[in-house]
């Protein structure tokens, strides 16, 4: 990651959910005093939902629907990794059309859905850019990366057997035999927005800011009306 996105990601994390100088990984802690900050108890990264952290993602579930925002629902990897299964290859095309499955899911099923102009806007894309552009296997063959089941079970701690699969939270690693991007290759606030546009370019919603108001979305072809709010 370059220095310029993981400053500002550090930042703006401290900021909106700690106390301007650091935050927890996790929810409130003693640790990260209040003092400082000038939104409350700083919540951490884990309470940050529409600041930091939003709906739809690739594989938590959304806060108001599942009750947390930060483990892993089995499901939802099995839906991902499901995707990219039969060619063993998981890329950005990928994702960026299982996010617009994600994001309708979301307008559909979340009543209190939110596509907040940070945390939804910016943040929800990275969400699912990052999967390919740090998970996938750097190599000669593949300088940009070929991300494959295996690696990608690994990264989320998940283990056992296609349609069996068990989330051991706390254990995602690096897998073995695997190489990151190029030091001359960091992926940088530019290089995000480019990926962030071309998504959005796919799929105009990912751009709309705004949610569902306590009610549900009843047609999964309209985007954008007075019903969802966006």
């Amino acid at each position: 990651m370059g220095v310029d996105l993981s400053t500002f990601l550090a930042v703006y994390g401290s900021v909106f959910d700690g106390n301007l100088y650091s935050w927890s990984i996790g929810g409130p802690d003693d640790r990260v005093s209040i003092p400082l900050n000038l939104l409350g108890e700083p919540q951490g990264i884990s309470g940050s939902h529409n600041k930091y952290e939003g709906d739809a993602s690739p594989t938590r579930g959304d806060l108001y629907v599942y009750g947390n925002d930060y483990d892993l629902v089995l499901s939802r990897f099995q839906r991902l990794y499901d995707a990219g299964k039969a060619k063993n290859e998981y890329d950005l095309q990928l994702l960026t059309d299982l996010r617009h499955v994600s994001f309708q899911e979301s307008l559909n099923t979340n009543p209190y859905f939110f596509n907040a102009p940070f945390a939804g806007v910016i943040a929800q894309p990275a969400a699912w850019s990052f999967i390919y552009r740090f998970m996938a296997n750097k190599s000669e063959e593949y300088p940009s990366g070929r991300l494959d089941g295996e690696v990608l079970k690994s990264f989320f701690a998940i283990t056992g057997e296609d349609g069996k699969f068990v989330y051991n939270r706390g254990h995602e690693r690096i897998p073995d035999n695997w190489y990151t991007r190029n030091v001359l290759d960091d992926y940088t606030i530019p290089y995000l927005e480019l990926d962030t546009i071309k998504m959005a370019n796919q799929y105009p919603e990912f751009a709309s800011i705004g949610g569902n108001t306590g009610t549900l979305q009843v047609d999964t072809h309209v985007v954008g009306d007075e019903r969802n709010g966006l």
